[in-house]
């Protein structure tokens, strides 16, 4: 067995929740580390240490330009990956991008209540509809038997 990581891969979010741990650093563009920075990382680790599975967390991950590369470097070296997300930036391209991934194993999207009203309250307005949309389409591609796996 394996390394197991969690990590804040960017304080960029693109949603202001009150109670997200992160609140205080959210949008903190200084403390993100570039694409190498991210890789190297992962070498160092990866070098010394087998490692099991990344899970990213933020802010919001989807938010960050290069991290589709940073999934692709990860499943190029054998390492199952996932992330939170709050479904917001989810679309048919990084869908149907995950797909492909050998080593992708889920995204874990965030949904505050079981309807709009409390929901949208604390992640804000029309994100509850939004969110189930991105959910359809999760479970639409899924169904055509591809390797998309995702929690809510």
């Amino acid at each position: 067995m394996g390394l197991l990581i969690k990590w804040d891969i960017t304080y960029k979010c693109n949603l202001m929740c009150g109670h997200c741990i992160n609140g205080d650093y959210l949008n903190n563009k200084v403390q993100e580390i570039s694409t190498s920075e991210v890789k190297s990382i992962i070498d160092k680790i990866h070098k010394n240490i087998k490692i099991e599975y990344i899970h990213f967390l933020g802010g919001e991950p989807l938010t960050r330009t290069d991290f589709v590369e940073i999934l692709h470097y990860l499943n190029d070296n054998k390492i199952r990956f996932g992330f939170n997300s709050n479904g917001i930036l989810v679309n048919k391209n990084l869908i149907e991008n995950l797909g492909k991934l050998e080593f992708f194993d889920n995204i874990v999207l965030s949904l505050e209540g079981p309807n709009a009203q409390i929901n949208d309250e604390i992640r804000g307005r029309n994100v509850f509809y939004l969110l189930l949309n991105r959910i359809k389409m999760l479970n639409d591609y899924k169904k055509q038997n591809r390797n998309v796996g995702f929690k809510v």
